[in-house]
């Protein structure tokens, strides 16, 4: 005679199941890189400008099609003590973006050569552009230091944005991904 067959089991099939679903569920998070973006809760306060203010009604436009409208900007390129570049530029929201675009201010030298920089989400990282809101002014200043050993001579100042998930930069309406925001001399 033959064995009796065997009953099955819920709860150990159960347990099983689960054990797999656990499996599969760490394998797929391991595989997956996790992007979280921390989003204030408060407003913060925008910083008052200082100086004459150039206007421009640049758009720089999101693979998404959502408009960042840098309505205007200050330099401040006196050298002072610790020998630093000031910008502040104007942003207008048009509403919040699907991702965080930072915004960066490079120093270059005569030769298009990098000499300094500053690249953070807009207002010193406190206010990032997915909590734009609509028709809401944005001012956003940056404060280069400037290398002590830097040669004299005449150098520009650029700005641009790039994309915080692929550090594509993002071009103006007229196809150009930076935008320059004037020259200064150093030593001169």
């Amino acid at each position: 005679m033959g064995q009796a067959p065997q009953q099955f089991n819920w709860p150990d099939a159960a347990l099983i199941i689960s054990a797999q679903l656990l499996i599969v569920l760490a394998i797929g998070f391991s595989w997956q890189t996790l992007q979280a973006v921390i989003l204030p809760v408060v407003r913060p306060e925008m910083p008052e400008i200082t100086g004459e203010l150039n206007d421009l009604q640049t758009v720089f436009t999101t693979p998404e099609g959502r408009p960042l409208l840098l309505s205007g900007y200050v330099v401040d390129s006196r050298m002072q003590s610790d020998e630093t570049v000031t910008a502040s530029l104007v942003w207008e929201g048009e509403g919040p973006t699907l991702e965080p675009y930072t915004v960066f201010v490079h120093v270059v030298d005569a030769q298009g050569n990098l000499v300094a920089q500053q690249d953070n989400w807009p207002v010193e990282g406190l206010w990032p552009t997915t909590c734009w809101r609509p028709g809401e002014e944005v001012v956003d200043t940056y404060t280069i230091d400037l290398p002590q050993e830097l040669p004299p001579g005449t150098y520009s100042l650029l700005a641009g944005v790039y994309g915080g998930l692929n550090a594509e930069r993002l071009v103006t309406q007229d196809g150009q991904d930076t935008l320059h925001l004037g020259q200064f001399s150093v030593g001169q």
